[in-house]
This record gives C-alpha cells, structure tokens and sequence, in this order.
C-alpha cells in the first residue's frame, strides 16, 4: 500500500483507531487550501490570550513563552493540514481495598487519571502506531503527535473533531461518556476524507454543578484561574503552597477531581457505561489512596521507584511529601508527627517550610485533644493522644529541639527563619522550651 495518495479514506482511519483500542476519534481540517489557519481556531486564540492577559495561568511561565506555537500549528508542523483527535476513557471505580482505606480515613486522594499507568505513555504508544500506520498511505508524510506535553490547544482540536464539547468546568465533555478521558492530538500532512462526525453542540445550559462545587472558585464565566486551583498547586507549582490554599486542599494529595464527579455527564457515565480497561491502565489501591505516613517514610529515591510508571511522578517526591503533609493536617492525624518531623532534614525548601507549619498545627490539635479528653474523663472516654504520657511528649519535643537550632544555623533563607520564628514562638508559649543561639 506505499503509495502517496491525496486523503487517507476516514472510515479505515476510524477502523484503525479501533484496533488500537481509542474509544472517541475525529479528525478536522486546521488549514484551508491556501495553507491559512481554519476561521474556528479565532475564537479559542482569543480566548488563550484573554487567559494570559489575567495571569491565570500561575507560574507556568511555558504557556507564555510557547503561546505562539500553541495559537499557531503550522509552527510546529509546517506542513500541517490536518487534526486527529484520540480519546481514551479512565472513570474507573475505586478499587475495593482502596474503598476499605477510604471508609477508614486512613487515606488520602488522587486524581483518577493517576490510578494506573502514565496516560502519556499509553498514548504516546498509540500515536507512534497510528503515525506508522498513516505513512502507508503516503512515506512523506509528515507527523506531530502530542499528549499534553506540545504547544497545542488540544481541547479545542479535539470539540472541533466531534469528541465532545468545552464545559464550563474547561474540560471537554462527552454526552455518552462524560468528562473522565485523557486526549492525544496527531498534526499530519495528511487530509481526510469526509467524515461522520460533527461538532458537539454545548450541553452545559443552566447547570452550574462544577461552579458551585469548585472549593476555591478556580472555574468562572471566564474559565479556570490556575492560581486557585487545587490541581495547579499540588501538581505543577514547585514551591511552597500558600497558607491561603492549605485547607482549601482538603484530602487532594495530587490533583482534584471534584468539578468531575459533580457534572452530570460524568455521573450519568459511570451508571451507563463499562468502566475502562483494566488491563490498560492497571490501576493500583494504593495510588488511588496512598498511605501518606509511608510516602513520607520513603527516600526520595525510593518513592520515585516506587511510582515508577505513574503520572504521579510529575509532582517529584518532594513536592507528593509537600503535599502529603499538608493533606495530614487537613486530616488531623497528628500520629503523624514524628515522620513529619523527619522532613526537617530534607533538603527541599517547601518540605521543610511544611514540616515546620504542620508541627505547630498539629501539635494545636494535640493540646485540643487532650483538653477534650481531661473534659470527658469522668466518662472514662478513651483519649485521642498520640502520646502515652506527658514523658513521651517531651522525649519528641526534646528530639525537636536540636533539628530547629541546626536549621536556624544553617539554612538562612527568608522563609525557613520566618516559620522557624514561628515555631519558637509556639514552642515557648505553649510548652516553655526555647530553642538556643548560636
């Protein structure tokens, strides 16, 4: 079949993308034949560049410095004349032993996307296939294939293919099959022949479920705003999470889910529609639910193997342990302590200016509880401590003492000193210790 032909025939794309186990599929011109950028991509250029006029797109400083490339295909592909949008669904359910943990509260939560392998391997995989595949037609072929890691307005490549439509929660929606789906985008050289599918008209209306339920109203009329969005934090920021959206994170280790599960598409899907491969994605209990004590236990070295193969991994071990301590003092669980402790020793800065706010936060809740517990002894109620004796308490506040005084000697950056000033302060109101100068 090497023969250089004009279209590649759509219903044998379509065949194709079956075989390869793509759900959704659609492809769409992105240039006239004059070689001038499709009139539907206007409306979504303006509306990028009304996003970064707002900042709101945080410290991801590569949405400013490729906003070119990502308005303007024909910079990454020059020869470009078409899209094809591929989707493939990851609305798993939790697994059982994940539920067991979640009913226990021992637990924290994890973007479903991340249960199970690395959507950018498994797409990435498929692109290689479908690219090798559409070189048959024509050996010149020219081919770009992205899964979220190119400068591409992959969203609306994929709305103008037919997939779906943009929400007002910014994801694309499926009526069928929700909002739970991870997308790949291929550029070619290649055009198609008329295809079956049309674009998705918006099927939001009235309802504003994702809105109401975003708990720091990162989505608007206007779209997401990066810097409230608890994704964005636990995820792509690298530095330290501002007190602000501490509490805000709640159980969200790494990423968020909840403009997801509130939309009604994505709940009509999950009762109407077979779950996800397994053997695709290989979800994992304990990524859907991590045990944070045992992250926070871990080396670096040895968290990063342990996720090998998960998009989980994009957060670097010292950002899943930043985000670990702040979802345990969400959580209360002031058992763990003396790991978080630990994280005085790590050589990340945002640990450690963590470590140093969760020990006074939960050390808080510990003096709560025991004076809780001193309240209710005449009904011989079983106390909430962590410590066994007031003995007990002061061996980890004597263990305490000497990490402080060796950051205060030597890390002198602005932010380590001012929760270290902090935490003397809280230290010596509330247990009479003070740390030494030296």
């Amino acid at each position: 079949m090497s023969k250089s032909i004009q279209e590649i025939p759509f219903e044998e794309l379509q065949e194709e993308c079956q075989r390869l186990n793509i759900e959704l599929m659609g492809t769409v011109d992105l240039v006239d034949e004059y070689g001038n950028l499709a009139p539907w991509y206007n409306a979504h250029i303006q509306r990028f560049n009304d996003w970064l006029a707002r900042e709101a797109y945080g410290d991801m400083e590569w949405m400013v410095t490729q906003a070119d490339k990502r308005c303007d295909p024909r910079l990454l592909l020059p020869e470009v004349k078409s899209g094809v949008a591929l989707w493939i669904g990851h609305q798993f359910p939790l697994p059982a032993s994940a539920q067991q943990e979640a009913k226990s509260q021992k637990s924290a939560k994890v973007a479903r996307y991340a249960w199970g392998r690395d959507y950018h391997n498994v797409l990435r995989r498929v692109l290689r296939q479908l690219g090798k595949w559409m070189k048959q037609y024509d050996p010149e072929l020219s081919f770009h294939g992205s899964v979220d890691t190119s400068p591409v307005l992959e969203r609306a490549i994929a709305e103008q293919c037919g997939i779906g439509w943009i929400g007002k929660s910014t994801m694309l929606i499926h009526p069928k099959k929700g909002t739970f789906g991870s997308i790949a985008i291929a550029l070619s050289s290649a055009r198609f022949s008329t295809r079956s599918q049309l674009k998705q008209t918006n099927r939001c209306g009235t309802c504003s479920a994702c809105l109401d339920a975003c708990p720091t109203q990162a989505l608007s009329a206007e779209g997401l705003d990066a810097r409230k969005c608890i994704s964005y934090w636990t995820i792509e920021h690298r530095g330290v999470i501002p007190e602000s959206m501490r509490s805000a994170i709640g159980d969200w280790v790494f990423g968020c889910d909840i403009c997801q599960d509130v939309c009604p598409w994505s709940q009509k899907a999950a009762k109407t529609q077979p779950p996800p491969s397994s053997e695709l994605w290989l979800p994992q209990p304990e990524r859907a639910r991590p045990n944070l004590i045992k992250w926070l236990s871990m080396s670096d070295e040895a968290l990063n193997q342990e996720l090998q193969g998960s998009p989980l991994r994009r957060a670097f071990p010292h950002g899943l342990k930043r985000n670990a301590i702040i979802v345990l003092v969400n959580q209360q669980k002031t058992e763990a302590l003396p790991m978080i402790i630990e994280q005085l020793n790590h050589q990340n800065l945002a640990v450690k200016v963590m470590a140093l706010w969760a020990i006074r936060m939960l050390l808080s809740i510990e003096i709560q509880q025991e004076h809780e517990d001193k309240s209710k002894s005449e009904s011989k109620s079983e106390s909430k401590s962590i410590f066994k004796s007031e003995l007990e308490r002061r061996n980890m506040l004597d263990n305490l003492i000497p990490l402080l005084n060796h950051l205060k000697e030597h890390d002198k950056s602005t932010l380590i000193l001012k929760e270290l000033e902090l935490t003397a302060k809280f230290l010596d109101t509330k247990f009479n210790l003070e740390l030494t100068d030296r």
